[in-house]
C-alpha cells in the first residue's frame, strides 16, 4: 500500500511532467511561430514572380493546361509544386520559361490539371505564389 505522503508526492511529480511537458509544447510553439514570421519577413523583402498563369482546356487528352507566360526579359525555370485535389498527392517539376512566348504545361508535360488542384510556383530570389485551378 501507498502512503498518503508518497501518494502526494507521486502526484505532485505528475503535475510537474505535465507542467514540463506543456512548456517545451510552448516553447516548440514559439519557435515555430517565429521561423513562420522569419518566412513571411523573407518572402515580404523579394520581388514578385514575374510569371502569368492562366488555365485552358485540353485541346488533345484530359484535364486543364496551364499556360504560363513570362513577363521579364531573360528565362528562368521555375520549380512547381502541385497538391491533386482528389488524391491530396503531391507533385514537383520544373518548368522552363522562356520570355515572350506562352509556355503550355499540361498531360503531355507530365501533369493533367483538374479543378481545385493546388500550384505553387516557386524561383530563387522570387516571391513564391500560389494557385487553384478553376
Amino acid at each position: 500500500m501507498f502512503s498518503k505522503a508518497r501518494g502526494i508526492n507521486i502526484a505532485v511529480g505528475i503535475i510537474l511532467i505535465g507542467g514540463a511537458l506543456s512548456a517545451l509544447s510552448v516553447i516548440k510553439s514559439r519557435a515555430q511561430l517565429q521561423a513562420q514570421n522569419a518566412e513571411l519577413r523573407r518572402q515580404a523583402a523579394l520581388k514578385n514572380l514575374p510569371i502569368g498563369v492562366g488555365f485552358r482546356q485540353a485541346i488533345l487528352g484530359h484535364g486543364e493546361i496551364a499556360v504560363l507566360r513570362n513577363l521579364s526579359a531573360t528565362g528562368l525555370a521555375v520549380r512547381a509544386h502541385i497538391v491533386d485535389a482528389a488524391t491530396h498527392r503531391e507533385h514537383d517539376f520544373t518548368i522552363e520559361v522562356d520570355p515572350g512566348r506562352p509556355t503550355e504545361f499540361g498531360y503531355v508535360q507530365g501533369y493533367a490539371f483538374e479543378s481545385g488542384d493546388a500550384v505553387t510556383l516557386s524561383h530563387d530570389g522570387y516571391k513564391t505564389v500560389y494557385w487553384v485551378v478553376p
